[in-house]
């Protein structure tokens, strides 16, 4: 990679993906929303504008800057949010992903790489998630990120070179959403208050350190050489973890007593208890594994917030 087009890099996971390719030495591009404000940073180049502005501004940007890569991670992230605005959801996810996807065509990139999830699954009989299940996410967050799946890998039918990362709950240091579980108990350990957990603190997921999050992508964008275009591949955890366990970690490794506020709901539809990535197949295409477990993954972000005081105040 010499020049990489990233969207999303104010996210979580592109954030740190950012940082990940100028350690490479890859001059980096980003999309940018009029409104966003970014502070100036001489190591990124910035193009202004959003998803839904049409496919010219994109291709243009490509076509300056000699952009060979893209990794497209921008949407609309939670499920809340999605619910609130289905056609807004539909608007960034769906429309936004097409709009990335055929800039790409049109300019010719060498590679590209399209975040989606494991709520793409939805609610499968299957207690085992391996890429070749039907795609059953039925929610509109879910269901429009099926279509963003489905739409990135049929562009590698129509020259694009493209391949999908679907992950499991991606935690790290930076994430500002307050809905998401790891930042509400470590941002309720930091202010020294119960955390809030809706559910009986039993469901459980594969949760994924941020940068492995990101050797993931990295390492199917460097595999989109050997043949994984068109291919989506699993990215988890070393291994499922409930979010009773969660708790019980950031409140040992923060040092504080208080124990969760455990409102006992249900898990609502259609959500399930347990999502437990298979990601062999990722494994045997680029040799990429997991190499932060969730008690270290848990200390280095509760390090990061304590370095960063006022992130997590709402």
């Amino acid at each position: 990679m010499r020049t990489a087009f990233v969207t999303g890099a104010r996210g979580l996971v592109g954030s740190w993906l950012v940082d990940a390719l100028l350690a490479r030495d890859v001059a980096v591009l980003v999309l940018e929303r009029p409104q966003a404000g970014r502070a100036p940073d001489g190591r990124v180049s910035t193009v202004t504008g959003d998803l839904t502005g049409g496919v010219e501004p994109l291709r243009r940007a490509l076509d300056e800057h000699g952009v060979d890569s893209v990794f497209h991670l921008a949407a609309r992230s939670t499920g809340a949010a999605a619910a609130a605005d289905p056609a807004g959801t539909f608007e960034v996810n769906v429309r936004g992903t097409w709009t990335v996807l055929e800039a790409c065509r049109l300019h010719g990139v060498e590679r590209a790489v399209v975040a989606s999830t494991d709520r793409v699954y939805g609610a499968a009989p299957q207690t085992r998630l391996t890429e070749e299940l039907p795609l059953l996410g039925r929610a509109v967050y879910d269901a429009s990120k099926v279509a963003a799946d489905l739409l990135a890998r049929s562009a590698a039918f129509d020259a694009v070179p493209v391949a999908v990362v679907r992950t499991t709950n991606v935690y790290g240091g930076g994430d500002r959403n307050h809905s998401r579980l790891v930042p509400e108990l470590i941002g309720a350990a930091l202010c020294g208050r119960p955390p809030v957990i809706h559910t009986d603190g039993s469901p459980r997921r594969r949760h994924l350190y941020v940068e492995d999050a990101v050797a993931a992508y990295l390492a199917v964008a460097d595999g989109l050489d050997a043949g994984l275009a068109g291919e989506a591949f699993n990215a988890g955890g070393d291994r499922e973890h409930s979010v009773q366990e969660l708790a019980e970690v950031v409140r040992e490794l923060a040092g504080v007593e208080l124990a969760p506020d455990v409102r006992g709901a249900p898990v609502p539809a259609p959500l399930v208890d347990r999502l437990d990535l298979d990601c062999f197949k990722l494994q045997a295409a680029t040799g990429w594994t997991p190499r932060v477990g969730l008690r270290e993954g848990l200390e280095r972000t509760l390090a990061w917030y304590r370095a960063h005081p006022g992130v997590l105040t709402p």
